[in-house]
């Protein structure tokens, strides 16, 4: 009996020594593994970031320009070059912020939009939307083009043809960037400008402004004025300038000085 203990003991002994030995062998080969597993990670980094930073695969080689009118597209890209080359990554189109940037140009440029695509891997893309042109005002002998919105675009050396041109009598201070009028004013030069002309009324030869921007006084080609108030509805204003025109008060007569239109649903002529 107690040789067969001994004998079963020897054996739980020999057993347990197996299953040492194997438990250490393969710790052995668990932490070869690991340090090639911490190498391939290491070259796979390393490459990545060789790839974005030294490798230049990324470097913005052209900065394109489309749909500009008045704006100048050397101007826009210049200023887009600058936000490159003041980033963490100079000139890396992976970290150009474009959304930031179309935000600066739209306020620094005066754009009605500016849409700047990232082109990988190494182009810029800028397509600008500009506001229309559409009133030219005339004070202190310069001519200045007003926007859609009345905002003063720029100071232009003569008259544009087909833009009307609103005469300043007080040759008041215009500042380039800044707005002038409202966005209901410059609709109304327009419709009076675009809708004025007839057989009767002759065409536009000049439009004034004097003390307010509620007034204006248009000069028709036939020599006679016709004062408008610009709060009211052009349409209706012109309207009862072709009524006046056509009315039995004013057949036959050869001479005509001014007309005023200013009173609502009235109108006055001598």
């Amino acid at each position: 009996m107690g040789e067969r203990q001994d004998r079963l003991r020897r054996r739980g002994g020999q057993k347990n020594h197996l299953v040492y030995k194997r438990t250490e062998v393969g710790a052995e080969k668990s932490s070869g593994g690991n340090g090639f597993f911490y190498f391939a990670s290491f070259m796979l980094v390393s490459s990545i970031l060789y790839l974005i930073f030294m490798s230049g695969v990324f470097n913005v080689s052209e900065v394109k320009v489309m749909g500009t009118n008045e704006a100048q597209p050397d101007d826009i890209k210049g200023e887009i070059e600058k936000d490159l080359e003041g980033q963490f990554a100079k000139n890396n189109l992976l970290f150009f912020d474009a959304s930031a940037s179309s935000s600066r140009m739209k306020k620094e440029f005066g754009l009605k939009n500016i849409k700047i695509k990232k082109k990988y891997l190494d182009r810029v893309e800028v397509t600008v939307e500009e506001y229309v042109p559409s009133v030219q005002w005339f004070s202190d002998s310069k001519y200045y083009m007003l926007d859609e919105r009345g905002r003063v675009v720029r100071e232009e050396e003569q008259k544009k043809d087909a833009i009307p041109v609103v005469y300043d009598r007080k040759n008041l201070r215009v500042t380039v960037g800044k707005s002038l009028v409202t966005v209901e004013f410059i609709n109304f030069i327009k419709y009076i400008s675009d809708n004025f002309s007839s057989d009767k009324s002759g065409n536009v030869s000049r439009i004034e402004i004097n003390e307010s921007l509620n007034e204006i006084i248009v000069t028709s080609s036939k020599g006679f004025r016709v004062y408008f108030d610009t709060t009211y509805n052009p349409e209706e204003e012109i309207r009862n300038l072709t009524a006046v025109l056509n009315s039995k008060e004013l057949k036959g007569r050869w001479s005509l000085t001014y007309i005023d239109l200013r009173i609502k649903n009235k109108a006055f002529f001598r």
